[in-house]
């Protein structure tokens, strides 16, 4: 047993080893750029033309928000007083579920407002590549010209007509060209 543990012990520091310096090589770089990740949590804000959620920084920080139209694809994205607006086609991936705090445990810290009947949550998922199926809107800005990829995994809480009215667990992935 003690032998095993060892073994063990010894594949997972090679293992480390090898990752540290592969990591470290020229060549194994990701396709979309340099990423930086941003939480969505609380209640939305809506507007007649889409809603709105607040975005964190890996600090816990509020760092921004993003806006998504109801039509046309429209993505508006601010972060530290830069903004950056995208038109995409739509794709992505939706799927509804009822309210589950055995899978979500954070759903306790939602109010109690957003937990009524009528509610369920919505599960999101999509990729947005500028130049492929995301699209630089007008005004055009350094940020929006800097930004390859827009990825986002969300899990809102939507009303009866399927609206987000709370991101309860929103990742958004920002690939920059670090220019």
């Amino acid at each position: 047993m003690i032998r095993s543990k060892k073994m063990v012990s010894c594949l997972i520091a090679a293992a480390s080893v090898t990752l540290v310096a592969a990591s470290g090589s020229q060549g194994v770089l990701h396709p979309d750029g340099s990423a930086i990740s941003y939480r969505g949590w609380g209640p939305t804000t809506l507007s007649q033309d889409g809603y709105t959620c607040t975005l964190y920084d890996s600090n816990a920080s509020r760092a921004g928000e993003i806006h998504f139209a109801f039509a046309g694809g429209r993505m508006d994205l601010r972060l530290g007083g830069r903004d950056a607006h995208f038109i995409s086609d739509g794709s992505g991936l939706f799927s509804f579920h009822n309210l589950d705090q055995a899978a979500f445990p954070n759903l306790a810290n939602v109010p109690a407002e957003f937990k009524t009947a009528g509610h369920s949550m919505m599960v999101f998922a999509a990729r947005g590549q500028i130049g492929v199926n995301t699209q630089i809107a007008t005004p055009v800005t350094s940020l929006a010209r800097s930004i390859t990829v827009v990825e986002a995994r969300c899990v809102y809480i939507v009303d009866s007509s399927d609206v987000p009215v709370y991101c309860m667990n929103c990742i958004y992935e920002i690939s920059t060209n670090d220019q």
